[in-house]
């Protein structure tokens, strides 16, 4: 009975719905991202590159937590289940675990880009004390960019699907509670 009061608080509090886990210092880090690759150097086409990848890192983890909200919903008062933490995981793990849990519009997409940028940054950091040009790597970061831009609309799309999803049930606890006290 705890784990089903567990989730039905977590269902009724938004707060406790997945997101960013300091959406303050995200914002801060695109913007900075931005910022920097806008400087045209070294130093800003590397760090644009590294810090695209670590917030899309985290929407991958946001992704991940909402699956697996959902599954927990999906399996109340029918069974318990807990998946293991994921805070320390690395991005291609985080890929991983998302290709295998359920579907949602545009999930293969997500992934795609996704991996797409993980091979720019890959190329770059791998490659960095090869001869690299100023302007290869202004290539590279541009490329890492668009990715982003990407990857940050099929995930706001995403996320709005399981926010949506998580309200509607919440519609549906409140709706219960009210009419068990009506009884």
């Amino acid at each position: 009975m705890d784990y089903f009061r567990k989730m039905e608080e977590f269902i009724v509090s938004d707060e406790l719905w997945p997101s960013f886990r300091n959406p303050a210092f995200i914002e801060e880090l695109e913007r900075v991202a931005s910022e920097v690759y806008s400087k045209s150097t070294i130093e800003g086409y590397l760090s644009s590159i590294l810090i695209f990848q670590q917030i899309v890192e985290e929407m991958l983890w946001v992704l991940l937590k909402d699956c697996q909200a959902m599954i927990k919903i999906s399996l109340m008062g029918q069974a318990e289940i807990n998946f293991s933490d994921q805070k320390n995981v690395m991005f291609g793990r985080l890929v991983d675990e998302l290709k295998n849990t359920i579907d949602f519009e545009h999930k293969s997409r997500f992934i795609q880009e996704c991996n797409k940028l993980n091979s720019i940054r890959i190329s770059v950091v791998h490659g960095l004390s090869r001869k690299t040009e100023l302007s290869q790597l202004g290539k590279l970061a541009s490329d890492a960019k668009c990715q982003f831009d990407k990857i940050r609309s099929l995930y706001a799309g995403a996320h709005k699907y399981f926010c949506d999803y998580f309200e509607h049930e919440r519609e549906n606890i409140i709706a219960e509670h009210r009419a068990n006290e009506m009884e």
